[in-house]
C-alpha cells in the first residue's frame, strides 16, 4: 500500500475489526502545536509521532498514565487530556487554590492543596492536618484519591486510582504514623473523614484497566471464549476508548476553532487562552479495483502538554475494507470552509454541532 501524506502531520494506518468481525481501515492523523502567547498555536518543527504504546510517569504498577497510546479504532467522543502543574496565584506559596481548563463551553476545575496527613490523637482519633504551603502541585492520579493496601497477604486496590494516596483499612492502620491525604480534590474541596472514598480527581488520561472505564470493555467470560473469541464481547461499548477524565470526555467532537483557556497551569502566565486551528483533515482509500473512497476524519483528541507549551491534535477516520484491498491511501488537510469565508468576507459562520 502507498500511503500519500500530503499534510504537516505524521500519520498512522492500521486494521481493526467491529463487532461482528468485519474488518475496517483506521487512518491516524496527529499535530503537534506551539503555544505561543500572544500569537495563539503555530505548528511545531518537530511532530510528534502517532504513539503506539502507553507512557506512565515511571513505574507502569505504581503510576499514572503520562500519555495512552494513539491507536483507538474509534472515539465516540473527543477525549480532552491535559498534563500539567498547577501553579499558586501570583507564584505566592498558599495552601490550596483551584486550576483547570475550559474548551467552548465545557469547564473542568479541581482543588490542589499542599502536603497534608490525617493525624491520631488519643482519645480524640483521626484528624485532617492544615495544608502546608506550597507554590507547585503536579495534577497527577498519584496524588489524587485512591491507592492500595494490605489485608492478610492480599493487596485491596482502590479500582478506580489505584495508584492514589487515602485510600486505607481502617482496621489496619498504625496510630503513631500519619497518613497522607490526596492533595487533588473536587472544586469544593471536601475529603470525607478517614476511611470514606473521595471522587479521583484529576485533568490526564485514565487508564483501560481503571474502573469505571475497564468495565466498558465488556464481559470476557467462558461464553465469550466459547462464542466470539478473538472478536469483542457483544456487551463491548466504544466509550470504552475514551481515556479523558470522564468530565473532560466532550460531547461528541471537537470542529476546531473552539477557544481553550487554561488556569493556572503555567508558572509564568496564570491564565492562557488560545483557539484551536479550524482544519479540515480527510482521507481516501484506492483500492486496487481503482475504487475510491474516503471523508473527512474527526478531531476526537485534544492533549495539552502545559509545561512543554505543546498542543497535540489527533484526528481519526474509519473506513471499509473490501475483499481486494488498498493499492492507495491519501491524507490532506486544509482550512475549514467557515474559517476561509470568515477571512474573505469579515462574516461570521457558525457551525453547530461538537
Amino acid at each position: 500500500m502507498l500511503l500519500q501524506n500530503r499534510t504537516p502531520f505524521l500519520a498512522f494506518t492500521f486494521e481493526s475489526l467491529d463487532l461482528a468481525g468485519e474488518p475496517f481501515h483506521v487512518i491516524v492523523v496527529k499535530g503537534t502545536f506551539d503555544i505561543v502567547v500572544g500569537a495563539g498555536l503555530r505548528p511545531a518543527a518537530q511532530q510528534e509521532p502517532v504513539r503506539t504504546s502507553d507512557e506512565h510517569w515511571a513505574d507502569a504498577t505504581s503510576s499514572s498514565l503520562r500519555w495512552e497510546d494513539d491507536l483507538a479504532p474509534f472515539k465516540p467522543h473527543a477525549d480532552i487530556v491535559v498534563n500539567a502543574t498547577a501553579h499558586a496565584p501570583e507564584g505566592r506559596p498558599a495552601r490550596e487554590w483551584l486550576a483547570g481548563i475550559t474548551v467552548g463551553d465545557l469547564t473542568k476545575r479541581v482543588r490542589v492543596t499542599g502536603p497534608r496527613a490525617w493525624v491520631h490523637a488519643p482519645l480524640i482519633g483521626w484528624g485532617l492536618g492544615e495544608p502546608m504551603l506550597t507554590a507547585a502541585v503536579p495534577i497527577r492520579y498519584d496524588h489524587a484519591f485512591g491507592g492500595k493496601v494490605e489485608q492478610d497477604g492480599v493487596t485491596k486496590v482502590y479500582e478506580q486510582n489505584p495508584v492514589g494516596v487515602g485510600f486505607v483499612d481502617l482496621r489496619r492502620l498504625d496510630t503513631s504514623r500519619p497518613v497522607p491525604a490526596p492533595t487533588i480534590l473536587p472544586p469544593d474541596g471536601h475529603i470525607p473523614a478517614l476511611g470514606k472514598s473521595c471522587p479521583v480527581e484529576g485533568l490526564s488520561a485514565i487508564a483501560k484497566a481503571w474502573q469505571p472505564r475497564r468495565a466498558r470493555a465488556g464481559t470476557f467470560d467462558a461464553a465469550w471464549i466459547a462464542e466470539r473469541h478473538p472478536r469483542l464481547p457483544s456487551d463491548f461499548d466504544p466509550t470504552y476508548y475514551n481515556c479523558a477524565h470522564p468530565d473532560l470526555i466532550y460531547d461528541g467532537h471537537l470542529r476546531g476553532d473552539e477557544m481553550v483557556r487554561l488556569e493556572r497551569l503555567h508558572p509564568e502566565h496564570e491564565i492562557l487562552t488560545f483557539r484551536l486551528p479550524a482544519l479540515t483533515v480527510a482521507a481516501a482509500i484506492t483500492d486496487r479495483d481503482a475504487h475510491r473512497y474516503g471523508g473527512p476524519a474527526r478531531l476526537d483528541t485534544l492533549s495539552i502538554d502545559a509545561e512543554r507549551m505543546k498542543v497535540l491534535l489527533t484526528w481519526r477516520l474509519t473506513l471499509p475494507l473490501y475483499t481486494r484491498g488498498i493499492s492507495q491511501l491519501d491524507v490532506g488537510v486544509r482550512e475549514s470552509f467557515a474559517t476561509t469565508l470568515e477571512r474573505a468576507t469579515g462574516t461570521v459562520v457558525t457551525q453547530g454541532g461538537g
